[in-house]
């Protein structure tokens, strides 16, 4: 797939190779955090992606172009590396550290999704988060005194290990649901509004 960036160093086009979870429409792949593009995930993390299906000429032309965000993954990868290892034929790693050999996962998440299919009369287009959505939501946290906003996107069934953090933070789920732990106490909310400045302060 062409993975499309915009970060400190300008427009840039890599070609990765990419696997998916099979779950959500989420799109990972494997690349070092020194490539231009991994740099530019990091100071921007929208950018665009697009796939091609058709390989030959003259063959059915169809494809699809989206718009999301990207990060850095978190979590158990080795389940996804072996996928990895399968669409280049290779054989089946021995653990993610040493196939990936210093580099890294990333995941890109869409929140806009268009299918190009020559047989069909229009684009069909898939919204999976609203844009303006996510706007209106940067500028809610910033009015309620929150000067930095990120956008994240976790694998399913992720456990983030026991933290705290320094200051009190807001937290905004945009789909799926999050399952809060906090001193023997465990709250899980869905993507229908959650905010709180603080442990279980919803």
């Amino acid at each position: 797939m062409s993975l499309a960036t915009n970060g400190v160093e300008g427009i840039w086009v890599a070609d990765v190779i990419y696997v998916t979870d099979g779950v959500t429409p989420a799109l990972y792949w494997i690349s070092s955090s020194n490539t231009k593009h991994s740099k530019a995930i990091e100071s921007n993390p929208e950018c665009a992606i697009a796939i091609t299906l058709t390989q030959k000429a003259r063959e059915h032309k169809a494809g699809l172009q989206m718009q999301g965000f990207a990060h850095e993954v978190q979590g158990d990868m080795y389940g996804l590396t072996c996928k990895h290892a399968e669409k280049q034929r290779l054989p089946k790693p021995v653990s993610v550290d040493s196939y990936c050999n210093g580099d890294i996962w990333y995941v890109f998440y869409p929140y806009l999704v268009e299918i190009f299919d020559e047989d069909a009369k229009e684009k069909e287009t898939v919204v999976y988060i609203d844009k303006k959505r996510v706007t209106k939501m940067k500028l809610e946290t910033m009015a309620n005194g929150y000067p930095c906003t990120y956008l994240w996107f976790d694998m399913p069934k992720y456990e983030y290990p026991l933290h705290s953090h320094r200051t009190a933070v807001e937290h905004v789920v945009m789909r799926g649901d999050v399952t809060f732990k906090c001193g023997g106490e465990s709250v899980r909310v869905g993507s229908t509004g959650l905010k709180g400045s603080g442990p279980f302060n919803f």
